[in-house]
């Protein structure tokens, strides 16, 4: 008899404190990572570390003190502070806005999961304890902030049900020993683990075993897995009219590229790897363009691009020379500022393209496109040098930008004659000359700049790979050149820096441009567009004469490197988190596979002795299950068969002998050393058909 500690159901164990604290560090991990703190999962799996060690060695020794008896009173008094104290905790512990009035409620379960975790000294609190931890992960998931939640809360239902069975196994051992189980089979004197394996072999083996509620949990893990998608396609068309407002996540990734990001006047290049996630940061309705900016500069030092205004915003300058025409133009700056609006066309058409914007995080950008938009701002709007407006402060805001369709034209040029307030565009100041010559070569026999442009944005994506996890330009090097002639890996900045560089060099009017590019399968179906960190984006914007500001993105069509893809496309590697859920995947559909299998193998098997005795247990099914209806009263599970009968007589009158004598046929049965034989099993089927026919004919 095989005796070892998963078999051993006599009493908790090492096993199912792991057990216990993973299923709890899986929750507060997913915590954390959902309001974007790092410090959170670190200090939740520190915590329960320490208590689930603590409540094990309370729980070893003092397993017969009455003491452990107070395990459920504490865990409820641990459970109120975390409740009323959660402000004040929050305050002192970590820093101000981590856990946003969206995600509050999932703090209190996170304090009560951590001081929890000192109490678990008895099943009672052992098992109650992965319950706050289910209700966490139903936050986490609900605003979908932290998507492998998904493959964490899979490996956390496992945990829930083996701890769950074992529990129920310890409690079935009990039962039995009360029972009189092992009196009857003469194994009284038999150890408390020797106990648990002998309940395997009996009729106790289906509720002495861990295994049968494993397999239960794991259906039903199935049945979501399976019915989970097909429930979510079929709500969504419904789901999409239902506003669901997306939690504030405040962390360091948004106060660096959103709240800081415009109002910074300088933007670096070739910094090395980024790790953009996929929290929300927008909602855009309306007419959502395809690139939407928050920022652009216009003069680059060699390393890094800047804004600047304009020593002599209207004087006219020569395009293709850079050299003054000596004369001033103050209507050709307002020409500039709104290229494609024809004369007579009021502004209210000629902005004809609409989108309302809700910040989901506190910033000051503003999403706009188009030539000189009208940003309408609840705290006020500041324009920047180069026109585009952002906010006057950072905080939580709902807005709207009101903007030009800009539609790029086959043939179009730049303007010969620009005022002074964009010289900064056509500056060939630290041109890197490798990309003065590549630029010269690309361009050569082209008819338009507009074919220039798409010459050098097409060069560029041949020359770089795209790659996010590229390593930082060296020291005293130009980004854009060392990305395009020497690593050929990069990301959007060194691609939209080399292409600025490149039109500049052949003398169109072009600037460097930050923003996003909206995801197209981020709509819901009432056409909101959530904008996330990872559509954060950089790319090119030339000039052309009559239209305006055209993207330039030199990404497009360019290869990826593999695992280098910010939005995980087909050529990126894969993560932990998506081999973790193949793998699960693969794994249910083997276990499928094998269930058919061992039913296929269950009907086909021929008659052994547990086929016989299975089938004897399922007629002492059918027996209780006639008692209860026609008397009314179940059967509780602390009472052997000759105890309920006699509970009640009174109701069963004249079929309490027939009773008796079939409850005695199945206890000699049962617990008889040897399996029954086919016949006698044969026989307690007819009789117990008989008596059952008797009880239906009484109660009529």
């Amino acid at each position: 008899m095989r005796k070892n500690w998963w078999t051993d159901t006599s009493a908790a164990n090492f096993v199912d404190y792991v057990i216990s604290w993973l299923a709890s560090s899986l929750a507060a991990w997913s915590c954390g990572q959902a309001v974007g703190s790092d410090t959170v999962s670190i200090l939740g799996l520190g915590i329960v570390t320490v208590g689930s060690l603590l409540s094990f060695l309370a729980r070893s020794i003092g397993s017969e003190k009455k003491w452990t008896g107070l395990a459920g009173p504490l865990y409820c008094v641990a459970a109120w502070a975390a409740f009323l104290g959660v402000r004040f905790i929050n305050g002192a512990v970590f820093e101000e806005g981590t856990f946003p009035m969206e995600l509050l409620p999932s703090s209190w379960l996170y304090w009560m999961i951590l001081f929890g975790t000192f109490f678990l000294w008895r099943d009672g609190t052992l098992i109650f304890h992965l319950v706050p931890a289910l209700a966490m992960f139903g936050f986490v998931g609900c605003y979908d902030t932290f998507r492998p939640v998904v493959v964490l809360f899979f490996i956390f239902l496992v945990c829930f049900a083996i701890m769950f069975a074992r529990a129920h196994a310890r409690e079935m051992q009990t039962r039995a020993l009360q029972s009189g189980y092992f009196m009857h089979t003469s194994q009284s004197r038999l150890s408390s683990m020797d106990q648990s394996e002998v309940l395997r072999d009996g009729p106790w083996r289906w509720a002495a075993g861990a295994e049968w509620a494993l397999g239960s949990a794991l259906v039903i893990v199935l049945l979501s897995a399976v019915g989970a998608p097909v429930i979510q396609a079929g709500a969504k068309p419904i789901a999409g009219f239902i506003s669901v407002r997306q939690p504030t996540i405040r962390n360091a990734a948004n106060r660096l590229t959103s709240a800081a990001a415009v109002s910074q006047d300088t933007a670096r290049v070739g910094t090395g790897a980024v790790n953009l996630s996929n929290r929300p940061y927008f909602e855009i309705k309306g007419d959502v363009p395809e690139y939407m900016r928050v920022g652009t500069f216009n003069r680059w030092t060699g390393q890094q691009w800047q804004r600047v205004n304009s020593t002599s915003p209207t004087e006219v300058f020569n395009t293709t020379t850079g050299k003054t025409l000596n004369k001033t133009d103050p209507s050709l700056v307002q020409r500039f500022k709104t290229p494609n609006q024809a004369p007579g066309i009021p502004p209210s058409e000629y902005r004809s393209q609409f989108i309302e914007i809700t910040s989901l995080i506190p910033t000051s950008e503003i999403p706009q496109a188009g030539n000189s938009p009208v940003a309408q701002h609840p705290r006020g709007v500041s324009p920047t040098v180069d026109g585009v407006a952002i906010a006057a402060s950072i905080s939580l805001y709902s807005g709207s930008v009101r903007f030009d369709r800009v539609e790029p034209k086959e043939g179009a040029n730049a303007p010969k004659r620009i005022p002074g307030s964009m010289l900064e565009y056509i500056s060939k100041e630290n041109l890197p000359p490798l990309l003065v010559l590549k630029a010269k070569e690309v361009t050569q026999g082209k008819k338009n700049d507009f074919e220039r442009m798409e010459s050098i944005r097409k060069a560029v994506s041949r020359l770089i790979k795209y790659n996010t996890k590229v390593d930082p330009t060296p020291a005293g090097k130009d980004p854009a050149e060392y990305a395009c002639f020497e690593t050929r890996e990069g990301y959007c900045d060194v691609f939209a820096t080399s292409v600025v560089q490149m039109a500049r060099a052949v003398g169109i009017p072009c600037r460097y441009t930050i923003g996003y590019l909206p995801g197209p399968e981020n709509v819901n179906s009432v056409g909101t567009q959530i904008l996330l960190e990872s559509d954060r984006h950089a790319w090119a914007e030339a000039f052309f004469d009559g239209i305006g500001w055209v993207p330039f993105d030199a990404t497009i069509g360019a290869d990826v490197v593999p695992g280098g893809d910010r939005r995980n496309s087909e050529n990126s590697g894969l993560s932990f988190i998506q081999i973790l859920g193949w793998t699960l995947n693969g794994l249910i559909v083997i276990a499928i596979a094998a269930g058919a299998f061992a039913m296929y193998k269950a009907k086909t098997a021929p008659r052994t002795a547990e086929v016989v005795r299975a089938e004897m247990d399922r007629a002492y099914l059918v027996f209780v299950s006639n008692i209860w209806r026609y008397t009314g009263q179940r059967r509780l599970l602390s009472e052997t068969t000759n105890e309920y009968l006699e509970r009640v007589s009174g109701k069963l009158g004249e079929h309490r002998p027939l009773a008796v004598e079939l409850a005695n046929e199945f206890t000699n049965r049962m617990f008889y050393r040897t399996a029954p034989s086919d016949e006698q099993v044969a026989k307690l089927q007819a009789d117990v058909a008989h008596f059952a026919k008797q009880l239906r004919a009484a109660k009529k």
